[in-house]
């Protein structure tokens, strides 16, 4: 039913209001020019006339005049003037955040506060009047960045620690943007992140970064563990720039997540997405983000909020050496790559980077406020919430059920009346990375194959064809042996010939050339007879000398089995 007033009157007749009101009888309207009393009938209406002409004029007066009982009207120069719409450039600048003047609190006197006191948790808005965050970003950024928000039932025990005082642990997985490869320490978002989270919330914060330089979720499906000795409160998931977008699926994902959620004791997990120029929208997050919505796991990305500034914004043109020197403001949101070389500044310079790949300074900084802002209002709402919201974890939910585990027994591409997920064996990973406790097994090598890196990208190396290296390898439980190698469509890579023992007519062909843009390691998956579980194999590489590049450069990033 429309909410609507009903008019009080029908505006056709001015009577009490009826759709179908009878207009005066025509009879009643004409008056008789012969008859006896025509002439009296005509005074008594002229009289009448008068007297109501009378009576309207005095009911004027009476509504003109001010009333001593009451106060003054004011004149019409003092009436409020009619709203307005603001200007074109203010039209939806913060419209979730401000209230109606009549309810809009007076400005603050003092200087803003780092976060809402918890005494004020009432309402918990994205954006308040001592909220120093979103006086900087505004509450359309803050809101922009929050892809994906969920129950965060797994945030409880992080929450808990936090208000008993407690020190918190926080963990980060990702790729060169996590690793920092390009600024000093004090400039990336983890250390800065940690100083905003400790003076926030004076506890002790340690943020420990599992991050590698061009590693993905192929590599930390299997190796995230090898990068923590100790468990952690949080873990931060930085992966999509990396995971190079499938038209399908990201399987390699779905299994990180579902290792990650199932680690005792539990920690909460939020997934961030974030920006390279480079990559640009053709990266894993959309895939990303999707699984993270199925096992109710919060995203928040950078990129989203970022993207359209770096269209806006593009990258100085660089002609000699010393434009590699300037300091601009895009090198500041965008890291620019100064290792350009040439004989002289007159030739163009070769950068040794891609431009603008990696954020900046400015850029770090926006990752880590708002990475604090989230966790700021999530806190904000769980102390709201405390003992209020029964449901939180509970196992059903009105008539709706929810699971009974804390993590769903199906992967998010298992068909609806598929199979439950199988059981993920615990693996090792063996890699050319310094800092791994498990560094390759090789038996013998020829050829030239050694361990170098670059961008804290680390691998073996040979470009020599025929150079030929073997690994030792125990077959695990799922008599899968997987080999990451380096592939790339910009920088020349050559090509290998991969088996096992003697049997060279099962040979894989390994491509260091594909079409995607993004220059990363890549997965093999070798499928064994189950008969070799838990023995021990030769593994070969071979680099060939036919390629597709010009070169014969072949990179071994991870053996994991």
């Amino acid at each position: 039913m429309s909410t609507w007033s009903r008019p009080l009157t029908n505006p056709s007749h001015g009577g009490a209001y009826h759709a179908y009101a009878n207009p005066p009888m025509r009879s009643s309207l004409l008056s008789s020019s012969s008859g006896q009393g025509g002439g009296l009938r005509k005074r008594i209406s002229h009289a009448t006339s008068w007297k109501t002409l009378m009576l309207v004029v005095f009911a004027l007066l009476l509504w003109i005049a001010p009333s001593p009982l009451g106060p003054p009207r004011r004149p019409l120069a003092a009436q409020a003037p009619p709203p307005s719409f603001p200007d074109d450039l203010d039209l939806g600048a913060e419209p979730l955040d401000r209230t109606s003047p009549e309810q809009s609190p007076p400005p603050p006197t003092a200087p803003p506060a780092k976060s809402p006191s918890l005494s004020q948790i009432e309402t918990c808005p994205v954006c308040s009047p001592t909220d120093d965050l979103c006086a900087k970003w505004g509450s359309q950024v803050l809101l922009r960045s929050r892809m994906y928000r969920g129950t965060l039932h797994r945030f409880g025990p992080f929450f808990d620690k936090l208000a008993k005082g407690e020190d918190l642990k926080i963990g980060l997985l990702g790729g060169s943007i996590s690793a920092c490869v390009d600024l000093e320490k004090k400039d990336c978002y983890d250390n800065r992140l940690a100083k905003a989270l400790a003076e926030e919330w004076g506890v002790k914060v340690e943020i420990f970064n599992g991050a590698l330089s061009g590693m993905g979720s192929m590599f930390f499906e299997s190796c995230w563990a090898a990068h923590f000795s100790s468990p952690v409160d949080l873990m931060l998931v930085d992966v999509s720039v990396n995971d190079v977008m499938n038209p399908t699926m990201n399987p390699s994902f779905d299994a990180l997540l579902r290792s990650l959620l199932g680690q005792k004791p539990s920690m909460a997990v939020l997934v961030l997405t974030l920006f390279s120029p480079l990559i640009g929208w053709r990266d894993g997050s959309a895939q990303v983000e999707s699984i993270a919505q199925y096992y109710d796991v919060p995203v928040l990305s950078q990129k989203n909020v970022i993207i359209h500034h770096r269209r806006m914004n593009p990258p100085p043109e660089i002609l000699t050496i010393k434009d590699t020197e300037a300091t601009t403001e895009f090198d500041q949101w965008y890291n620019r790559a100064n290792g350009a070389e040439a004989e002289d500044g007159s030739k163009t310079p070769i950068v040794a980077f891609p431009t603008g790949h990696h954020p900046g300074p400015k850029g770090h900084v926006m990752i880590a406020d708002l990475i604090t802002s989230f966790l700021r209002h999530e806190r904000c709402v769980f102390e709201r919430d405390r003992g209020v919201e029964e449901v939180r974890g509970a196992v059903t939910m009105r008539e709706f059920e929810l699971p009974t585990k804390e993590i769903p027994e199906w992967n998010a591409y298992t068909p609806i009346d598929g199979p439950k997920a199988s059981f993920i064996p615990s693996l090792t990973c063996y890699s050319a990375t310094p800092s791994s406790a498990n560094p390759f097994r090789i038996l013998s090598q020829r050829g030239g194959w050694t361990a170098t890196h670059w961008k804290n990208k680390y691998y073996l190396m040979a470009s020599q064809p025929g150079a030929h290296i073997v690994f030792e390898v125990e077959v695990p439980a799922s008599a899968i042996v997987q080999l990451m190698y380096w592939r790339s469509n910009t920088v020349p890579l050559g090509s290998a010939m991969a088996w096992f023992d003697d049997e060279d007519d099962q040979i894989e062909m390994l491509r260091g050339k594909w079409a995607e843009t993004a220059t990363v390691p890549a997965l093999a998956r070798f499928i064994l007879d189950p008969k070799w579980v838990g023995k021990r194999r030769k593994f070969h590489v071979l680099v060939m000398d036919h390629t597709e590049t010009g070169s014969n450069e072949f990179r071994i990033s991870t053996l994991i089995y």
